[in-house]
């Protein structure tokens, strides 16, 4: 179900099909590549389901390495949360939430389930790779932001 908007820019009439859930990704069993527009936020949500109870951390990579705030390519554009599934309460999801992407956010995420109890377990990885648009059309997010005036970006 989406939400159908017209937008009048520069004289010329613009019309976006929006879904009201554009961002999330489920990474568990997703092979698939995801895009998302320049600038726009992005959201990587992980499942991990362990058998005697939830898995003790979730850990984040781009590239082979470990995000985190402390990375200038990452500060203060991202958060990563964690919450214990209230339907399973063997799950543990974690979200990778990137305010605004940037072109350097293109391509392979991964996440890895951890449990440090159990030292001999195998730790769980899952992936989906992220393509990012660089367009001259502004995003419906970016219009609906009103971050165009008269056809030009305003950051």
């Amino acid at each position: 179900m989406g939400i159908s908007k017209k937008y009048l820019i520069s004289n010329i009439q613009i019309r976006y099909r929006i879904h009201l859930i554009i961002s999330a990704i489920e990474l568990v069993g997703v092979k698939d590549n995801k895009i998302v527009n320049l600038y726009d936020p992005l959201t990587l949500t992980c499942n991990s389901t362990g058998s005697r109870g939830p898995p003790d951390a979730i850990d984040w990579f781009f590239e082979g390495n470990l995000v985190s705030n402390r990375d200038p390519h990452w500060k203060g554009r991202i958060m990563i949360t964690k919450r214990i599934r209230e339907r399973n309460p063997y799950s543990l999801l974690s979200d990778l939430v990137i305010s605004r992407t940037e072109m350097g956010d293109q391509g392979r995420y991964i996440c890895r389930s951890t449990t440090y109890t159990d030292p001999t377990s195998v730790m769980p990885t899952t992936s989906a790779e992220v393509m990012i648009l660089n367009s001259e059309c502004p995003s419906p997010l970016e219009v609906m932001n009103k971050k165009f005036v008269r056809g030009n970006y305003i950051p």
